[in-house]
């Protein structure tokens, strides 16, 4: 007969080994505490059951490979928390979603979550707080703040932050991008954020905008306060820190204007049209008009 110590070291090597798997799968392992517990064990018990009980559950569910959190969701208990015949977890189940919540997950300034999750996200089948329109994807590893905008028919690649910007429709943003990312004051005798009244606010005042149908490739950065205007392409690894000019192609660090993709009038032409206003299938007649005109 095995004996219970035998079972719970057994169980420990099991959690264990699932909480690799997971972090090798893709969860950023920062030190964030969703759920706003402490590390101690007062404090996960002074925690509030139902609010628990509902955010560790959502965690384990959509962070987890769904088999894993079949085995961790004791699905049969009685909830003696609250006296009705709803579900509870088991106890270790929750001490798991807790590890979660706090090692395994990332929230923005306001305490709402983020990605990155084991899965990418497409607005056809989830909603985000950052989704503007429909047909938005956003690719696995990637972080969007709760106060940006994302518009219709957007890909946002594997691995990007984007920190309180606003994405017009039809952007192809690649892999490892960063959008926004926070500007320290050099006019102060620190720089260091820890000495802002309003660190988050100070460090993302000035706007970034990319307007529509732009195209940012890998590994770029775009600093704050830079708007790019429409149609325009950043070449990979650019350092973008000045505005780019609609349908201007853009390339190195920091990056420099090597080209236009179209004459004067044709840009004109292009964006007198607005075709990115459309839904995709008027936006193709639409394009499909002016590539004829373009080309006669």
């Amino acid at each position: 007969m095995i004996s219970l110590t035998a079972v719970k070291s057994r169980f420990q090597v099991l959690v264990t080994r699932v909480s690799r798997a997971i972090v090798a799968r893709g969860l950023r392992p920062e030190s964030a505490a969703l759920l706003g517990y402490g590390s101690s064990q007062q404090d996960v018990q002074n925690a509030e059951i139902e609010t628990q009980r509902l955010a560790a559950q959502w965690i384990m569910r959509t962070a987890m490979p769904p088999e894993v959190a079949a085995i961790l969701l004791d699905s049969g208990a009685v909830d003696s928390a609250n006296g009705k015949g709803g579900r509870e977890m088991h106890p270790a189940s929750r001490q798991w979603a807790y590890w979660l919540a706090r090692e395994c997950t990332a929230t923005d300034m306001n305490g709402a979550l983020r990605m990155p999750l084991v899965e990418s996200v497409n607005s056809s089948l989830k909603q985000a707080i950052f989704f503007d329109g429909e047909n938005i994807q956003v690719m696995q590893g990637s972080i969007v703040s709760g106060d940006s905008r994302i518009g219709a028919n957007t890909y946002v690649g594997f691995n990007c932050h984007i920190t309180k910007a606003r994405i017009g429709r039809y952007v192809s943003i690649a892999d490892n991008v960063l959008v926004g990312p926070g500007e320290h004051r050099l006019d102060r005798v620190s720089t260091h954020s820890i000495f802002y009244d309003a660190p988050y606010e100070t460090l993302t005042e000035a706007a970034c905008v990319i307007q529509d149908d732009v195209w940012i490739g890998a590994s770029c950065i775009i600093r704050r306060g830079v708007t790019i205007g429409t149609g325009a392409v950043i070449g990979a690894n650019s350092f973008v820190n000045q505005d780019v000019p609609p349908f201007a192609i853009m390339a190195g660090s920091p990056a420099r204007n090597i080209g236009a993709r179209f004459d004067d009038q044709t840009a004109a032409k292009i964006l007198a049209s607005k075709w990115w206003e459309l839904p995709a299938s008027e936006a193709r007649t639409l394009i499909e008009q002016l590539t004829q005109e373009i080309s006669s």
